[in-house]
């Protein structure tokens, strides 16, 4: 919240009424938990306020501030261009997506062993959520072993839901609503996700 509330540049547009449209996207994830919340924040203090928001990508993320199609993004990852900042202003955690009638689904907190024989639904190791799994698994010294890549965790959830093994997902992900046939578990040592607030310097 902190992190929207000192928009400053952006908020003193608003303020003169230059521009009554404010533009953001955000990550999948991030994008259907916590800037929802957010954005009801900013629009209870500016009732005229117009709303542009965006799911982006990796691959979406860097043009749309550089084209300056947003004012500001929240990523899971920083994004490199030399017209953005990006600042770190939280994180989140790795947990353990596993249907409600598995053998864990009663257990408080699990460790990355627990689930390595587990049909396993993951990212390629080249994302964010893929690097942060990767890195758990070799702490752990359990081999990472993917039935099937995701892009996003929203679909890794899905498949969870209809029988088809268990997924690594951030905190953020597991904030939604989700039907009952889901349960998020913890993990001992989980891996944590970043979060940033990207904006054009221009």
């Amino acid at each position: 919240y902190k992190g929207f509330e000192d928009l400053n540049h952006v908020i003193k547009r608003l303020a003169k009424g230059e521009d009554r449209t404010f533009r953001v996207g955000a990550s999948p994830s991030l994008g259907h938990s916590v800037v929802p919340r957010m954005l009801a924040r900013l629009t209870a203090n500016y009732p005229g306020l117009t709303i542009q928001f965006d799911i982006l990508s990796v691959e979406q993320a860097s043009d749309y501030l550089a084209l300056q199609r947003g004012d500001y993004a929240l990523s899971v990852f920083p994004i490199d261009h030399p017209n953005i900042l990006s600042s770190r202003i939280g994180a989140g955690r790795m947990v353990c997506a596993v249907p409600a009638s598995h053998r864990l689904a009663d257990r408080t907190q699990i460790s990355v062993a627990d689930i390595a024989d587990e049909q396993l639904q993951s990212f390629r190791p080249d994302t964010p959520h893929g690097r942060i799994i990767a890195d758990m698994f070799a702490r752990a010294g359990q081999a990472l072993e993917v039935e099937t890549y995701i892009r996003f965790a929203e679909t890794a959830v899905a498949f969870v839901a209809n029988g088809m093994g268990v997924a690594l997902v951030d905190s953020f992900t597991a904030m939604q609503a989700h039907a009952e046939t889901v349960r998020f578990l913890e993990f001992d040592d989980p891996g944590t996700l970043p979060v940033y607030i990207n904006r054009n310097l221009e």
